[in-house]
């Protein structure tokens, strides 16, 4: 996820020292004129000036915006829509078009909105211009990359900006050969160039004034001059309600959305790490969900299938399932192999980014007395920052290749284009598309593309900006299959951690080029390149897995598994059967990975999961007791554990439960019943005596969990769950909900480390979540938190 040199600034005009300070020591009096003015406001009057905006009808909003700034933009990021305008001629560009470069956050769409001019009142007028010189600068990132922006040169020397609180300090310029630490600053990147710092001040003198006029606007009735007298005393700083507090859960689209508005976030590794550990553990579950669950596992498979079957039918108008002999057979293995490494390379990139965040947060508790703004970082923290990047863009190439691969999956995107003959990309094939429709293909195909846009654009403004427009136009996440949605999910978190890195000012500004510099080493050093991942992988070359093709046709061919059904003889023998294919497909394929592997380990990500001692959910034989077995846990194959010569005792258990069987009973009358471990040979094995905690929740929430934890001898006919009823559900059991980009959420328990956190997807395109999924659901809770349907009680 390499950023583009910041300091490949147009030039308009170079000019002399003397010049530079007479222009910057201007602008610097008038931003901190402004800045004091007002500071004093919002002393006195920033409660009023809240209770007022929000009063306002929007048509007044609009009339106080345009008056202190004439001509304001009003679509969102009115830079994007300038850029692909020009960008085909990019030396070529209006007035009015490089003020929407340089200040895309101002623009009629955004504020007026209650929250944002309040937010950027607050932020502007109580923290110093020097706060927010970093983000002011980055918030021209497409200008800048586009050559859309021109600025003044001066050469030779470092503009003083970070940390400097006083309009004497502020801009000042340091010559090279008259002062000994401005190269040192300007080559470290704690300060910034002239040409940097020319942008930065301009961008500021023009916002704190503007920022002044509104308050004037919205406070009309008093006097400018009595403004910030004595006759207003200071007030205590009021606090907005945060999204949590308003809507109940947290959404980094929200925070993403607001951030040009508040102050620059603090760098938090624990929210890096928390979000790392929580999608870890979700690709965990896919992965133990795809051993367990034959409907799940079969379901992946057939989608893998379509998507090379429509590939190969767009690119060569041909049915691969149709030819003969050994190529059938390799084409069917090239879907086999896809479901198998697009799981097992997720993995394993993110639990090197998981363990790389950890060992972050080590060292930086390890150096935090001798970090400084001033001096550059320790270089074993700021070698560990350089891998921790380079790991992200390992895995946003890998989402990358796999767009390019599973973009046309989509039939309402397919049908815009056809596949070229040479480079296998997507090729328009000239239909008219609607507003919606043209503006979600480019936002993709700019990610499958990866070029020019991509490069001026970066990953944070394409992610936002497609999460947007999923958000606001119904009709655009018809066109985002599930894989594709999938992709983005990933790509959006490995965005999302990257700009927290980029949070970590003034060092951030350098991490790239540092990293670039130290990318051979880090590469020899390290398993950057996932050597042992490779040798692991080559397991699932096509012509390996052709040899287990018999053991995975019975999951694709004729299929039944009655899971929502009433418990008979003649379903649990299809349940067992289908479980029976399941356990011997996966016993072939760990059987590769063991010979593939040699003397070497497996990937470590994939080891260290399947070397846990995980029990798979399975039914047990039919018997005509009272007491029917209701599931049965089985042990992973034992090939895997030969990799490490772990000792595993062969041993299926049962849950049986402890109660005779009884007449349906109402939901509110009592809990579901407690099952019991019990060896299936009839053993009764003795269970150590942990108290497990019970959850009083209400009736709405009872309906949730007794569907997540389905049980046939309580609920005969399981259903669909409400995704407001699963919020809820979450929520009654002091779960904190946030959502994530895309379709993902994450529920965390309080006072919990990040890897006791689960995520979730949303339903796509509709509000309900399918039993199935609900199924797989509970299964995560348990593995997570050790949850069963018996913990949860009608309130009373």
């Amino acid at each position: 996820m390499a950023e583009p040199p910041t300091r490949a600034i147009e030039i308009s005009k170079v000019v002399t020292v003397a010049e530079a300070r007479i222009e910057v020591n201007k602008r610097a009096r008038a931003i901190f004129t402004n800045y004091e003015i007002l500071n004093g406001l919002l002393l006195r009057h920033e409660c009023t000036i809240r209770q007022r905006w929000a009063k306002k009808t929007r048509r007044q909003r609009t009339d106080i915006l345009l008056k202190a700034w004439p001509g304001m933009p009003y679509n969102h990021r009115p830079d994007l829509e300038a850029f692909k305008k020009i960008k085909h001629q990019p030396h070529v560009g209006t007035d009015s078009d490089r003020g929407s470069y340089m200040w895309p956050y101002i623009n009629q769409e955004d504020l007026l909105q209650t929250q944002s001019l309040l937010l950027l009142l607050n932020a502007r007028g109580r923290n110093f211009p020097s706060s927010f010189a970093c983000r002011d600068f980055g918030s021209m990132r497409l200008g800048i990359g586009s050559k859309a922006i021109k600025c003044t040169m001066l050469g030779n020397c470092t503009m003083i900006l970070y940390g400097a609180n006083t309009v004497e300090e502020y801009g000042k310029i340091l010559r090279w050969n008259s002062h000994s630490k401005a190269l040192d600053l300007f080559i470290g990147h704690l300060e910034f160039s002239p040409p940097e710092g020319f942008l930065i001040l301009e961008a500021q003198d023009k916002l704190m004034k503007f920022l002044v006029d509104c308050c004037q606007g919205i406070l009309r009735d008093i006097d400018p001059g009595m403004l910030t007298s004595n006759k207003y005393p200071i007030q205590p700083e009021p606090r907005l309600k945060s999204e949590l507090e308003l809507r109940g859960f947290e959404s980094l689209a929200s925070m993403a959305a607001e951030a040009p508005y508040r102050r620059p976030a603090r760098f938090e590794l624990r929210r890096v790490e928390s979000l790392l550990a929580a999608k870890t553990r979700a690709l965990e579950d896919h992965i133990w969900a795809l051993r367990e669950d034959p409907v799940y596992c079969r379901q992946n498979l057939l989608d893998a299938k379509e998507i090379l079957l429509e590939k190969e039918n767009n690119r060569h108008g041909f049915d691969p399932t149709l030819t003969p002999g050994s190529e059938r057979l390799l084409s069917e293995a090239h879907f086999v192999s896809n479901v198998l490494f697009d799981a097992y390379f997720e993995l394993d990139v993110f639990s090197k980014l998981y363990q790389q965040a950890q060992e972050l947060a080590v060292l930086q508790k390890k150096y935090e007395s001798v970090i400084s703004p001033t001096k550059e970082l320790p270089d074993e923290f700021l070698l560990a920052i350089s891998k921790f990047l380079l790991l992200m863009a390992q895995g946003s190439g890998g989402n990358l290749n796999q767009l390019k691969l599973v973009a046309m999956e989509s039939p309402q995107i397919r049908k815009f284009y056809t596949c070229s003959s040479d480079d296998n990309l997507p090729v328009p094939r000239g239909i008219e598309m609607s507003k919606v429709e043209a503006k979600c293909t480019y936002l993709l195909q700019t990610l499958w593309e990866n070029r020019y846009d991509l490069s001026c654009m970066g990953f944070p403004l394409i992610v936002d900006e497609l999460e947007r427009l999923l958000l606001s136009e119904p009709t655009a996440g018809e066109l985002i299959s599930g894989k594709v949605a999938s992709i983005f999910d990933s790509l959006s978190i490995l965005t999302w951690c990257n700009e927290e890195i980029n949070f970590y000012q003034p060092w951030a500004k350098n991490f790239n080029y540092i990293t670039l510099v130290a990318r051979k080493d880090l590469e020899a050093a390290s398993d950057i390149k996932g050597v042992m991942w490779l040798r692991t992988m080559a397991a699932f070359k096509p012509e390996n897995l052709s040899k287990i093709l018999p053991f995975a046709e019975p999951l694709l061919g004729s299929f039944t598994y009655p899971y929502d059904k009433h418990r008979t003889k003649a379903n649990v023998e299809c349940m067992r059967r289908a479980e029976q294919n399941l356990d011997k497909f996966w016993a072939q394929v760990d059987d590769l990975i063991l010979s593939a592997s040699g003397d070497a380990k497996p990937a470590l990500a994939l080891q260290r999961l399947l070397s846990q001692p995980h029990l798979l959910q399975r039914t047990p034989e039919w018997t005509d007791q009272q007491t029917p077995i209701h599931t049965v846990e089985k042990p992973l194959s034992p090939l895997f554990f030969k990799l490490w010569g772990c000792q595993i005792h062969e041993q299926t258990i049962a849950h049986a439960q402890t109660m005779p069987v009884q007449a349906k009973v109402k939901d509110n009358e009592k809990a579901d019943p407690q099952p019991s471990e019990a060896i299936q040979s009839g053993h009764i094995e003795t269970e150590e005596t942990i108290p497990k905690p019970f959850f009083s929740v209400d009736n709405r929430a009872l309906k949730v969990f007794r569907t997540l934890f389905f049980n046939p001898a309580i609920t005969s006919s399981p259903g669909e769950i409400a995704w407001n009823d699963f919020l809820h559900a979450m929520k009654s059991v002091g779960l904190s909900a946030q959502k994530l980009y895309g379709s993902v959420w994450q529920f965390s328990l309080a006072q919990t480390d990040g890897y006791a956190s689960v995520q979730f997807c949303e339903p796509r395109c509709k509000s309900k979540i399918p039993f199935m999924v609900a199924r797989r659901q509970g299964r995560t809770l348990t593995r997570a938190y050790g949850w069963t349907g018996s913990m949860f009680v009608l309130k009373k």
